[in-house]
């Protein structure tokens, strides 16, 4: 199976860890989001915990491909790095340009579109693809949700 990426075409172990590193960086970000939400903490402190968890997860998703799979090279776990950078801290730009309510239905919406991307590069296609892939999504936002709580 072949995706588009980046300027050019994607193998299929390529997009499986596009689809690994998106995945676990959207589900950061719904972490630290909604954790900090339902806690009732401003709009910048979830950039900044979107931005520190798209650091973390440039550098965790990067050295645990690498270090899982060290034959496919520094390339595809600096890829895999910065699609877990990427799908944790891009649906938090809307909280650079505002706050409350507008930002969070925003940034909702980018991680649905996110979502959407991942579901659509995953192996499976179709349905079952979007549902478990939002199924995931729903899980990680009900445990921050109520970790948020406490």
């Amino acid at each position: 199976m072949l995706v588009l990426g980046v300027g050019r075409l994607m193998n299929a172990h390529q997009t499986r860890l596009a689809v690994f590193g998106g995945i676990d960086g959207l589900v950061m970000f719904l972490g630290l989001a909604l954790g900090l939400i339902i806690a009732r903490q401003g709009g910048t402190a979830v950039w900044h915990a979107a931005l520190g968890g798209a650091g973390g997860e440039l550098v965790g998703m990067t050295s645990g491909q690498r270090l899982s799979d060290p034959d496919s090279g520094w390339p595809v776990a600096i890829a895999c790095g910065v699609a877990g950078a990427l799908a944790c801290v891009v649906p938090a730009v809307p909280y650079l340009v505002t706050t409350g309510t507008a930002a969070l239905t925003a940034a909702l919406v980018i991680a649905l579109a996110v979502g959407g991307a991942v579901a659509w590069m995953r192996p499976e296609h179709g349905w079952r693809a979007v549902v478990r892939t939002y199924l995931v999504l729903i899980g990680a936002g009900v445990l921050s949700g109520i970790t948020g709580l406490v």
